[in-house]
């Protein structure tokens, strides 16, 4: 858990750089996608609108959270 934890801290801190600007989400997913592929299900956690459209732009599951 350690070594993951280390591992995904980097997509953390380029998530949190871009994620106050509205454009910002879709090139950070986009990044994020040319690091680890396409054939991976990704699935974007959040707490606004703006997440959820971002996601879908870039063809990531936003689950919907009661």
């Amino acid at each position: 858990m350690r070594k993951l934890a280390f591992r995904y801290r980097r997509l953390k801190e380029i998530y949190n750089a871009y994620k106050s600007n509205a454009g910002g989400k879709e090139s950070c997913f986009e990044r994020i996608m040319s690091r680890f592929g396409k054939k991976v299900t990704y699935v974007v956690i959040g707490d606004g609108r703006d997440e959820e459209f971002a996601a879908k732009q870039v063809t990531f599951l936003f689950p919907a959270i009661p």
